[in-house]
């Protein structure tokens, strides 16, 4: 499990810069894209090494003492992943990805997205006061101005 999300992350990261992600959902959906695709190659390969596993077990079914060896040299050689360092590259790599994917600035902004975060909000001008309290009191909404920084996007509805 630790090596499929390394080899995701690791992919993830050798192909960013080529993807040019425009949002942080497209990053996040190859993200996801990626993930799956390391965890079937990996199901696969597990598959074949049962089978091997499996063939070379089976010469020495007939005699206790090489398979006892056979066994022995197998689980300290197919067995000796250490999980720790696994884990220690996945946390670098993993916090290298959330990164990259927190740095994206979407360009064009999401007027969904912009209504969903005026929910449980209030607006006033003057003397009305204005509170948002469900998607369907927003009948129209459109993007006047939008203004930029290196870290959000302001934009006047």
């Amino acid at each position: 499990m630790f090596q499929d999300q390394l080899n995701a992350f690791q992919t993830f990261l050798e192909n960013y810069d080529s993807c040019k992600f425009t949002s942080k959902s497209q990053a996040n959906e190859k993200l996801n894209e990626i993930s799956n695709q390391s965890s079937a190659k990996t199901k696969e390969l597990f598959s074949r090494q049962n089978e091997t596993y499996t063939e070379l077990h089976n010469r020495y079914i007939d005699n206790p003492e090489k398979m006892g060896r056979f066994d022995n040299v197998y689980n300290l050689t197919v067995g000796s992943n250490n999980d720790s360092q696994l884990q220690s590259q996945q946390s670098n790599l993993y916090s290298q990805v959330y990164n990259k994917i927190s740095a994206i600035i979407s360009q064009k902004p999401d007027t969904t997205k912009i209504k969903n975060d005026l929910l449980g909000k209030s607006y006033t001008k003057g003397r009305m006061t204005w509170r948002f309290g469900f998607l369907s009191e927003i009948l129209n909404s459109e993007i006047i101005n939008v203004v930029r920084s290196n870290n959000y996007r302001e934009c006047n509805i």
